[in-house]
C-alpha cells in the first residue's frame, strides 16, 4: 500500500491550521474578549475533544469562597 497525504477533511483541526496558527487565534480570541466584553482572560487552545462531555445530570457547583 502507498503512502498518501491525507485530505484537509481526515485532519483533526489542530493539524488542519497548524499549532502556530492555532495560538495566534487563541491571541486573537483574547484580544477579542478584553475589547468587547473589557475583561481580561486567559485562553489554552486544546485538541479537539479535549474537554470532557457531560454525561448525564448537571452538577450543581457551590462557591465556598470567603466573600471580601
Amino acid at each position: 500500500m502507498q503512502d498518501r497525504t491525507p485530505r484537509p477533511d481526515e485532519l483533526d483541526p489542530v493539524e488542519r491550521i497548524g499549532v502556530d496558527e492555532a495560538e495566534r487565534a487563541g491571541a486573537t480570541l483574547v484580544e477579542q474578549v478584553k475589547n468587547t466584553v473589557g475583561v481580561s482572560v486567559a485562553v489554552r487552545v486544546i485538541e479537539p475533544d479535549g474537554v470532557e462531555r457531560s454525561m448525564g445530570k448537571t452538577r450543581r457547583i457551590v462557591d465556598r469562597r470567603r466573600e471580601s
